[in-house]
């Protein structure tokens, strides 16, 4: 091979290797930043229904209990959602609702605290699924600063 043809090989392989380098760090960056944005994980310890009763995640001596009005949770309808605290010291609660099978939007949600210090509420309205009942994930996200990793419960419900 001549020179110049073996400029053009070497110039091929490094941007191929180049590429390949990209695609592995793009198929690696979601894994890295969930790993520098873990949060605390709370757990619902046995089945709930938000429709019957509230529902609640512990983790060790920490808890976050959910409660919607109206029961029913009807979609295109004000629900109130109400997190209660237990050995969480919070200045910012976020509720996240999300389809579990279906992108619903970004529905990030502030609540808002209430006197006693450990209730926190807000008021959202459910987006309308035309395949019929949709099954929602709601996460209630504590932050006790803005530099913190929160405390993450999740709770999964049904809406008409």
């Amino acid at each position: 091979m001549t020179g110049s043809k073996v400029i053009k090989h070497i110039k091929v392989l490094v941007g191929i290797a180049f590429s390949l380098g990209i695609l592995v760090c793009l198929w690696l960056l979601p894994d890295m930043l969930e790993k520098k944005q873990s949060s605390k994980l709370l757990t619902v310890a046995e089945p709930c229904n938000l429709q019957h009763s509230h529902c609640r995640a512990t983790h060790e001596e920490k808890s976050i209990s959910l409660k919607v009005t109206p029961p029913s949770i009807p979609s295109m309808a004000p629900l109130t959602f109400t997190v209660t605290l237990d050995n969480i010291q919070a200045k910012t609660v976020i509720l996240e609702l999300k389809g579990k099978k279906m992108f619903m939007g970004i529905n990030k949600i502030p609540l808002s605290p209430l006197p006693d210090g450990i209730t926190w509420e807000g008021t959202t309205e459910l987006a309308v699924c035309v395949t019929g009942t949709m099954v929602w994930l709601a996460s209630i996200l504590t932050y006790a600063d803005a530099t913190a990793e929160p405390n993450k419960a999740t709770f999964e419900f049904e809406s008409p």
